[in-house]
């Protein structure tokens, strides 16, 4: 059950990692967010691994490499640019198929099973963040603009893959997670640079407390995932970390009340999410 654990402290990370840069981007603005929460995890993940400097393999290098760039700069950089399209709402609903897209890419390029319960899971976790985001008006957005949060959807998932392939090969979390979130940072800042972005990364004291904060407990987040990405598969794994909006939800309303309205849609949309993570956790 560590991975189970595992995969649910990485939710919850996620989740509050994400709260808490709602909270500085009150008066900020996201490059910052994204550059100065990376800036901290660097940090601390370099600390870390210095601390126990394993021999690297330059193979797993090179996948946890990729697997950050995907994620943290590319998915991320589509994601923001679908939300600035057809608002944050519609794309948490299609970003959300990324678990199900994981498991689809598990099965055919790690040769992972194909457990109706794991398949079954995946889909009504997506479904639920469908129903959590709200986002009634998704059927009268163009196809066109779907393109965006779509491959958001499928780098993130494609991140899985690699961070995977690096841990077969080189089982050591911290050194996955540091060289995943430092490729990352490294992209972004080059994107900030060749786009001409770089003169709006001010933030006040009170918003860079909560993205150093943010970052810190997306750092946790990012080793409990290497963990327990090495002890389990990446259907089950992504199925339950892509979980975190429901903790999202939960978190946003203790500690941003009344910024989100919890409906009928919104429990029906949680409850579907918790049935979707038992499938995959209890029923194999």
């Amino acid at each position: 059950m560590l991975v189970v654990a595992y995969s649910v402290l990485t939710a919850f990370c996620n989740a509050l990692s994400a709260v808490l840069a709602a909270m500085g981007m009150r008066d900020s603005n996201p490059n910052a967010a994204n550059l100065y929460m990376a800036l901290s995890q660097v940090t601390v993940l370099s600390a870390l691994l210095l601390w126990d400097l394993p021999p690297v393999s330059w193979t797993a290098l090179a996948y946890f490499v990729v697997s950050g760039a995907l994620a943290n700069c590319v998915a991320r950089l589509l994601n923001f640019r679908s939300m600035r399209v057809i608002g944050v709402a519609n794309t948490s609903a299609v970003v959300g198929s990324s678990p199900l897209i994981s498991t689809l890419l598990a099965i055919v390029f790690l040769g992972e099973p194909m457990l109706v319960t794991v398949v079954a899971g995946a889909a009504l976790v997506v479904a639920g963040v469908y129903l959590i985001s709200g986002s009634e008006g998704l059927g009268r957005v163009g196809g066109g603009v779907l393109v965006a949060p779509v491959l958001s959807a499928t780098f993130y998932a494609a991140s899985n893959v690699f961070r995977k392939l690096g841990l077969n090969v080189q089982p050591h979390s911290v050194l996955g997670a540091q060289s995943s979130t430092l490729s990352g940072l490294l992209l972004f800042a080059g994107y900030l640079l060749a786009s001409g972005q770089t003169g709006d990364l001010a933030a006040p004291r009170r918003s860079l407390f909560y993205y150093v904060a943010a970052g810190l407990v997306g750092g946790v987040g990012w080793v409990a995932i290497m963990k327990a990405m090495n002890m389990g598969t990446v259907s089950v794994v992504g199925t339950i970390v892509f979980s975190y909006p429901l903790i999202s939800l939960v978190l946003t309303w203790l500690l941003l009340r009344g910024q989100e309205k919890i409906t009928a849609r919104t429990v029906l949309g949680c409850i579907t999410v918790v049935a979707g993570v038992v499938l995959v956790t209890l029923l194999q």
